[in-house]
């Protein structure tokens, strides 16, 4: 059939109004993307002054805002089926909460009911004759799994950046794109653009941050690593972070400590520059770039999650340009096996969060439906892949220690 797509606009504007959330729209305080010239806005955690207007990215499915998100709900997510991000895009500070497939508040036991068989034709009694209430209660009275519920998946921790304070940021803009599944921080100090990568890597099974200048030896970031509960960070050599714990979760019966170990390791890989890595955290200043490799292991299927970290992280050891080409072609193996065009393209021009905002007014835009439904498809990617466990409640990425219905 020629000419553009036909779309129900109804449908388009209630679909959008129930998306806003998923699709990490930027605070309301974060609202002033829509403005031009040389209007700038206070961040008033930081007391930093975005200015300018950046240029709108090039790529068709990518989602962009043009301030740092302030809420884990409006950061932006990466993964590779076994570990998970959320990239906030912050200035000065940079927060990336990280996750673990495997972690949860739980151990190995069995917690079958041992009244369940015994009452088992009783309820079917009951439920033949009709007594449903009755069959409910001794069913939840009897049947139910000891404890009845599950223990909760968990956050593995956060990475945070610190750069160098500064009172005034230009041209700043966060966004993710969907084809290539890099998210990507740019801005500009002092007329010097800076630009910060992240992606998850399956080939390699590493989270791989890039950090560049366009001026030699302007790169400098302080490195530490926290968790809410049952971790420490510690430093290792010059390079590298250990963020090293176990979960507090006692035996039923023996009240011995059996809660997973778990472990994730930065190795901080400059060009140039020099290091200070001491008590947990590591300084890098006047490198010209640096490379980070974050793994994350647990003891889940058993192995030890320190000699895991290094065995990934020793594997990683390539030059940046080899470790993103291999995720690129990987990633679109799996992303381009499903195009949908709807039309509407020229609104890519606005941040998604504006082009959301318009939608709630009235405004026609398929092209956002379109970015909606790869979002969903990388979404699953990102969590659930060949080899790992089956995507959770919240897909792989959780900042909580107790997770709304745990994740389950």
């Amino acid at each position: 059939m020629k000419g553009d797509p036909v779309v129900d606009t109804r449908r388009l504007r209630m679909v959008c109004a129930t998306i806003s959330v998923v699709f990490l729209v930027p605070a309301a305080a974060a609202a002033a993307s829509g403005a031009s010239g040389e209007r700038s806005e206070m961040n008033a955690r930081s007391r930093v002054r975005f200015v300018g207007q950046p240029e709108a990215p090039a790529g068709a499915m990518t989602l962009w805002y043009r301030r740092p998100a302030t809420k884990w709900v409006e950061a932006l997510p990466v993964g590779n089926g076994r570990l998970g991000a959320m990239v906030f895009g912050g200035f000065p500070e940079e927060r990336i909460q990280l996750n673990e497939e495997t972690l949860w508040d739980g151990y190995r036991r069995d917690t079958t009911n041992p009244k369940a068989l015994e009452a088992l034709p009783k309820v079917r009694e009951l439920l033949f004759e009709g007594k449903n209430d009755e069959a409910t209660r001794l069913a939840g009275d009897t049947m139910m799994g000891v404890p009845e519920r599950i223990k909760s998946y968990q956050s593995l921790g956060d990475l945070f950046l610190t750069m160098p304070q500064e009172t005034a940021v230009a041209k700043y803009r966060r966004e993710l794109d969907l084809d290539t599944g890099i998210a990507t921080t740019s801005y500009a100090v002092d007329g010097v653009k800076f630009r910060r990568e992240v992606f998850a890597s399956a080939p390699d099974q590493v989270i791989v941050i890039r950090l560049t200048s366009a001026r030699r030896g302007a790169v400098s970031t302080a490195l530490t690593m926290t968790r809410e509960q049952d971790a420490v960070c510690l430093s290792e050599g010059d390079n590298r972070l250990i963020l090293r714990g176990q979960i507090q979760t006692k035996h039923h019966e023996t009240g011995e400590v059996v809660g997973m170990r778990f472990e994730s390791h930065v190795l901080a890989i400059p060009t140039g520059g020099k290091l200070a890595n001491a008590d947990g955290r590591l300084e890098i200043s006047g490198a010209g770039a640096v490379t980070l490799l974050v793994a994350a292991a647990t003891s889940y299927r058993g192995g030890d999650p320190e000699a895991l970290c290094r065995q990934y992280i020793d594997g990683a050891r390539k030059p940046y340009d080899t470790l993103r080409k291999a995720h690129i072609e990987d990633h679109q193996r799996m992303f381009r096996r499903v195009t949908l065009d709807l039309g509407g393209r020229e609104k890519t021009s606005l941040s998604t969060d504006k082009r959301l905002r318009a939608v709630a007014r009235g405004t026609d835009d398929p092209h956002l439906v379109a970015q909606y439904f790869q979002f969903g498809r990388y979404l699953m990617m990102g969590s659930s892949r060949p080899g790992c466990l089956p995507a959770n409640l919240q897909g792989i990425w959780n900042e909580h220690m107790n997770a709304p219905w745990n994740s389950d």
